[in-house]
């Protein structure tokens, strides 16, 4: 077997420019459609009185319900006056019932009950379902109760029962003597009153709510809250919600109970139109038709969905560029669409003038809360740039990847005696690579960094000596100066991999420069109006990256040796996949892969060959106290904010540092890791990243110290273990590499001359 002879190095300076740049690009913008309709910024397409176009359109078709913090749009609802239901449609409960037709509204069947007995109460329940979240409209007429109606133990209300599945859900209570207010009959604690959280207008108790008062009620379920209005959700809205829950209407029956004698109730089917909305146009800065950057259309909406969740109908917008002729050439448009779903039910009854059965139909509204449209950047490929070899200057090199994320630095010095290098440019690429002259001619070389020089500064020694001091630092600089400004997306919801791949663009890095793994983890996604993943502005990406990658399980970013962009884990640098990730923690027994990668060794003896790479010239074990360690941490709190806006937070502890004076990690008192992470929505995600640090911070952080011939091949995250360590009681033991620096100095001829030294964690 060939062995080591001489350390060779091969530098490459690259000619001024860049292989991959940005050509154009890429943006983002993200539009409330609510205020822009209100505006009248965003248009919608217009219909009649009763949703259909044509000549006498005048009403637009889609309804913004604004009020509050709603910012919702839907398609107008409308009563659908080709149904006419009648007893037909509704079973009586109590009381005598009788239909009334042609004294109201076209088609509408007015059913009246005529007891007035005292205290009686008095029911009527549909036959058909309503779909899940259905938009309701109800017409009531109430008399006043008799003089002899006790008040104080039948209190005189109408409630109207919605919801109705399998057990009532919700009721809708309409008293006499006060304001109407929300039921909800909790699973676990019954009945209990929902809170009124917005209203619109206060409608005094008499105006629609008390005796001889006819009233339009409509009910609907909009952003998980209970909505209530009298003029379909234009004004007049009333706003319920339950704190920390999603609202929802189960599809089922509806049922109204009456207490306080004669009344009158209409019913009305719901029918609505297509709403068709064009944005206005959006300024991308560049030629945005010229450039052949990925563009896309995304959405923030609530579809149509039965009571299993699942999907019926769904808001939809498409890119409109191409076909909408009052744009420039670097302007955008989108155009959204919302299509109801129809519900419908056949021989739910029969009619009992006609003998025939009865059907029920009505329509359902998606939800539209904003639009995203974006392009991806164009990355143009300018070539491999030219280079040449300036290895035969080089006088000694030392390069360092540290612990941590941090920048890989090499620093050369290099014989500029002939003034070859002193018109050198700052922001030249220099690829650096290390490895061994062999006994058999051959020449073995490992990448060590790929970077960009950031200090040429030359000067002259006595003598007329001249030397010329590089520092290259690998691309992460790059990421560190190129910031947000504004023309991004809001990343809510996005595929933690899209994230990367459309900053990585915006960059100017070529996919082929992007090493990034497939984990699955999507970001958490907070409210419309204030969403949780928007960079700021004049954010550096870097910083936005880490922030993303730390809710991706904690994640790595860094630059390999040949400086390409990689996430990964950061303790192994190995690509994780959405069945181990939550496994990477760098121990023994986790996903990480832990097969010793080097054998390194004190003694030739205990050598795998003769000459075998790995003989250690210096080995120490570093005594470090947990006190004085930054990364460890015994206690770890993760706080973040719920969807609801309250708290969430986790916590972790380990009872043996804190509480068991005889274990080795004993402490006495807590050393604290606080972390308040933007991406906690749920309380599920607290714990998750609460556990992920509390893996990474407290175990006790025992390292030791390599110095071996170099090694240009030996990477962070991969395992050595140590042979003949009996010393510093590391025999035999498995390290995982943090840190490696590698040096060669050709005007010295020690055996440590070309050397590496490694720091590594212990694993077990």
């Amino acid at each position: 077997m060939a062995i080591r002879v001489a350390p060779v190095a091969e530098v490459k300076l690259n000619a001024a420019g860049q292989r991959y740049q940005a050509k154009y690009d890429g943006f983002a913008q993200t539009d409330l459609v609510a205020p822009l309709l209100e505006s009248g910024v965003a248009q919608s397409n217009y219909v009649d009185w009763q949703g259909q176009a044509g000549g006498t359109a005048q009403h637009t078709a889609a309804r913004v319900v604004a009020r509050g913090s709603l910012n919702a749009v839907i398609a107008r609802p409308f009563l659908d006056l080709s149904q006419s239901l009648g007893l037909g449609h509704f079973q009586p409960i109590a009381g005598t019932w009788q239909a009334l037709k042609g004294i109201g509204l076209p088609s509408e069947v007015k059913l009246y009950q005529s007891d007035g007995s005292t205290d009686l109460l008095t029911s009527i329940e549909s036959r058909f379902d309503l779909p899940h979240n259905p938009v309701i409209c109800l017409s009531l007429y109430r008399a006043e109760p008799a003089p002899e109606h006790d008040w104080l133990a039948h209190l005189p209300r109408t409630e109207i029962h919605f919801g109705v599945a399998g057990r009532e859900n919700w009721a809708l209570v309409l008293p006499y003597a006060g304001p109407m207010f929300l039921m909800y009959n909790d699973p676990d604690d019954g009945w209990k009153r929902v809170t009124e959280t917005e209203r619109s207008v206060r409608v005094p108790t008499l105006e629609g709510f008390g005796a001889g008062q006819r009233m339009l009620l409509w009910i609907a379920c909009i952003r998980d809250r209970i909505v209530m209005s009298t003029d379909g959700f234009a004004d007049d809205v009333w706003i319920y919600e339950q704190p920390g829950m999603k609202l929802r209407i189960p599809g089922g029956k509806l049922r109204v109970d009456h207490v306080g004698g004669q009344w009158m109730l209409s019913m009305f089917p719901i029918s609505m139109p297509t709403a068709v909305l064009d944005g206005p146009p959006i300024e991308a800065g560049y030629d945005t038709q010229e450039s052949t950057g990925e563009t896309f259309v995304l959405l923030q909406r609530r579809p149509v969905v039965d009571n299993d969740d699942n999907v019926l109908a769904q808001a939809t917008a498409v890119d409109t560029t191409d076909t909408r002729g009052d744009l420039t050439l670097t302007q955008r448009a989108w155009r959204a669409t919302i299509a109801p779903h129809t519900f419908s039910q056949a021989n739910v009854g029969t009619d009992p003038e006609t003998g025939e059965p009865v059907g029920f139909t009505t329509q359902v509204s998606p939800e539209l809360y904003s639009v995203q449209i974006g392009q991806y950047a164009e990355v143009s490929d300018n070539g491999a740039p030219l280079s040449e070899d300036v290895a035969e200057d080089l006088q000694a090199l030392e390069s360092d990847h540290s612990d941590g994320m941090r920048a890989g630095l090499c620093e050369l010095e290099v014989d500029n005696q002939l003034g070859r290098y002193t018109q050198i440019e700052e922001h030249r690429r220099v690829d650096v690579s290390l490895g061994w002259e062999m006994s058999d001619d051959s020449v073995e070389l490992a990448p060590v960094l790929s970077g960009y020089i950031v200090e040429p500064p030359p000067q002259t020694e006595e003598g007329g000596e001249s030397e010329l001091a590089l520092t290259l630092l690998d691309p992460m600089i790059r990421l560190r100066d190129e910031k947000c400004d504004g023309r991004c997306p809001t990343f809510d919801g996005w595929a933690v991999r899209d994230v990367f791949e459309w900053v990585l663009d915006r960059c100017g890095f070529g996919r082929d420069e992007q090493v990034l793994e497939e984990t699955g983890t999507v970001l958490s996604a907070g409210q419309p109006e204030e969403p949780l993943w928007a960079p700021k502005m004049g954010q550096p990406w870097l910083e936005f990256l880490r922030e993303v990658a730390a809710f991706d399980y904690g994640a790595g970013i860094f630059f390999d040796e040949t400086g390409r962009v990689v996430k990964a884990c950061r303790h192994c640098r190995t690509a994780r996949t959405a069945l181990d990730v939550s496994q990477h923690d760098g121990s023994a027994t986790g996903a990480c892969p832990s097969t010793v990668a080097w054998e390194l060794y004190t003694r030739g003896s205990e050598a795998s060959a003769p000459g075998a790479a790995g003989e250690i010239l210096r080995l120490r074990r570093p005594r470090l106290t947990l006190s004085a360690q930054r990364d460890y941490a015994n206690y770890v709190m993760v706080t973040g904010v719920g969807a609801d806006g309250r708290p969430v937070s986790a916590t972790a502890c380990d009872e043996a540092s804190l509480y068991d004076a005889t274990s080795d990690r004993y402490v006495g008192w807590r050393k604290m890791h606080v972390e308040s992470d933007v991406g906690c929505m749920t309380q599920e995600e607290a714990e998750r990243l609460c556990a992920d640090r509390f893996a990474e911070l407290s175990g006790r952080p025992e390292h030791i110290e390599i110095v071996t011939p170099l090694l240009p091949e030996v990477r962070i995250g991969q395992v050595i273990s140590v042979a003949g360590g009996e010393s510093v009681g590391a025999d035999g033991q498995r390290y995982r590499v943090t840190a490696v620096r590698h040096w060669m100095d050709r005007r010295r001829c020690s055996a440590d001359a070309a050397a590496t030294k490694i720091r590594a964690k212990w694993v077990g």
